[in-house]
């Protein structure tokens, strides 16, 4: 069996397994306040080219009302971050972050969206307003960790907070920074007033700097070693 494959597994049979009150003592873990709640969410976790690729879907970000604005033709920016936690442990072993934009053309009727992050800029164009909002609101198989920074054995959960329209000059310029990091900089040792800042957002959801704010948490999930 592959390394993708196991891992995929081991997520499902964790799920399957794991008494639902053992999962709820690790929600604890880090302490978060209950303005934004985090959703817990179902996620899907491979082992890729040595990162932990994450496949999930943040759909919960547009309301009725914001779905419908995506064809009026103003931008539309969508920030994301990636978290990887150990159980138990108070700070992150890996963050990534990204951003999407969408801007509706009303004169050739297609939908502009970009996405930039560590790794540089794509960009792709959509007919159908349903294939544009999924294109923003889903990540597949992305890279959010080192495997080498995600031992074997211990449980581990993902957090994603995403922001529709951040508002925030600061939280912007925050991202822009991240942003230009190099791709594989996901290690992070805790230091730096960046990170601290950043990962602020998941462990305290008051700060409530855009149109709307979901923040996700996936369920524990553990590496086995290769066979």
């Amino acid at each position: 069996m592959s390394p993708a494959a196991r891992a995929l597994c081991v997520a499902a049979v964790l799920v399957a397994s794991v008494p639902v009150a053992s999962v709820r003592v690790a929600r604890a873990d880090p302490p978060v306040v209950s303005d934004v709640p985090v959703l817990d969410k179902r996620m899907w976790f491979a082992e890729k080219k040595g990162e932990l690729a994450l496949t999930a879907s943040f759909t919960e970000i547009f309301d009725k009302k914001g779905y419908e604005s995506l064809s009026k033709g103003f931008p539309v920016v969508v920030q994301v971050r990636t978290y990887v936690y150990r159980v138990g442990a108070s700070a992150p072993v890996a963050l990534r972050a990204l951003r999407y934009r969408l801007v509706y053309d009303l004169w050739d009727e297609i939908y502009l969206v970009e996405r930039v992050d560590a790794r540089g800029i794509q960009r792709r164009t959509f007919r159908r307003r349903s294939h544009a909002l999924r294109a923003i609101t889903q990540l597949n198989d992305y890279p959010v960790a080192p495997l080498s920074d995600v031992g074997v054995g211990p449980r581990y959960f993902a957090g994603v907070v995403v922001e529709l329209n951040p508002i925030s000059p600061q939280t912007q310029a925050q991202m822009r920074r991240w942003l230009t990091r190099r791709a594989g900089e996901a290690s992070v040792d805790g230091s730096g007033s960046l990170f601290g800042s950043l990962v602020s957002v998941f462990v305290n959801p008051r700060l409530k700097n855009a149109d709307r704010i979901v923040h996700l948490r996936s369920q524990p999930f553990f590496r086995v070693p290769p066979k």
